[in-house]
């Protein structure tokens, strides 16, 4: 399987058969155990219902997160996360310019409002 959120939601198809509990009620099981710690969250879900590690890991990744849809219809598309705002330098002095056309040989370093004049 090439999609790895296809592969999540076989595995959690696969937790649900073998537990026979739906991802709801097993959330609710963790939930109703108090444990905030993922690793601790996990661990029960070992313990309590003998999935293995890879197994209890999907279904602690999605407490506090929205249910995917596991009936195989195609799963809803998460919004993107929103990109950080993108650094730019402060502008450069204009003398900055006007001798880099004349000589050629200015350097305006980087997030600073220093020159060097020669290379």
């Amino acid at each position: 399987m090439a999609d790895p959120q296809a592969a999540t939601l076989t595995q959690l198809r696969n937790v649900q058969a073998r537990t026979g509990k739906t991802l709801a009620e097993l959330l609710a099981a963790v939930r109703a155990s108090g444990l905030a710690r993922h690793g601790e969250r996990r661990s029960w879900l070992m313990e309590q219902f003998g999935l293995g590690y890879g197994d209890a890991n999907a279904v602690a990744q999605f407490i506090d997160k929205p249910l995917p849809d596991l009936t195989g219809g195609a799963p809803a598309a998460l919004p993107p996360a929103p990109l950080p705002p993108l650094l730019s330098p402060p502008p450069h002095p204009p003398v900055a310019t006007a001798t880099a056309r004349s000589t050629g040989r200015v350097h305006v370093m980087p997030f600073t409002r220093f020159m060097r004049t020669s290379l």
